[in-house]
C-alpha cells in the first residue's frame, strides 16, 4: 500500500478508530431505524449508505494492518527477535471486515426489498425477513469487530 504512514505515524492505528468506531455505530442506527417499515422509507437509503462507509474503513484497517504487520516482523527480526506475537488480531480484524461487509449487503437488500419490493413482485414479507437476517448478522458484526478492537488495543498496550 502507498500510503503507509501519516506525517511518520502508520496508518493503522489512525484508519483503525474509524472502523471500530463507525462499524457498531452502523449496527446501532441499521437495527434501530429500520425497526418501524416507515423509517426503513425514510432512512434506508443512508443506513445503507453508512454501512457501506463503515466497511471502508474495516477494509482500509485490514489492509494498513498487513503493512504494519509486516513492518513489525521485519523491525523483530532486524532486532533479533524472529517470532514477533500478534496473537489472534490479524485473523481476527479480517473477519470484522468480512461480517461487516456482509452486513453492508444486508443494509442494501434490506433498502432495495422496502424500495422496489412491490416492483418485482417480491413477497410482502421479504424486508421483514431480510430485516431479521439484518439483526441476526448485527451480533457477529458487533462481536467480531470489537473483538478486533479489543486484541489490537490488547497489543498496542503490552497486556496479556
Amino acid at each position: 500500500m502507498p500510503f503507509d504512514s501519516v506525517f511518520g505515524l502508520p496508518f493503522h492505528p489512525l484508519i483503525v478508530h474509524g472502523a471500530v468506531v463507525l462499524v457498531p455505530l452502523a449496527v446501532i442506527a441499521a437495527v434501530a431505524l429500520n425497526w418501524r417499515p416507515s423509517w426503513r422509507t425514510q432512512y434506508g437509503l443512508w443506513i445503507a449508505l453508512f454501512a457501506w462507509g463503515a466497511w471502508v474503513f474495516a477494509y482500509a484497517a485490514v489492509l494498513t494492518g498487513d503493512g504494519l504487520e509486516r513492518f513489525v516482523r521485519d523491525r523483530a527480526v532486524a532486532a533479533g527477535d524472529p517470532r514477533p506475537r500478534f496473537g489472534d488480531h490479524p485473523e481476527i480484524g479480517q473477519t470484522a471486515a468480512l461480517v461487516a461487509f456482509a452486513f453492508a449487503l444486508a443494509c442494501t437488500a434490506l433498502f432495495a426489498a422496502h424500495r422496489w419490493g412491490d416492483r418485482y413482485s417480491l413477497p410482502k414479507w421479504s424486508a421483514n425477513a431480510i430485516y431479521v437476517a439484518l439483526v441476526l448478522l448485527a451480533i457477529p458484526t458487533m462481536y467480531f469487530m470489537l473483538d478486533a478492537g479489543h486484541s489490537g488495543a490488547k497489543l498496542a498496550w503490552g497486556t496479556p
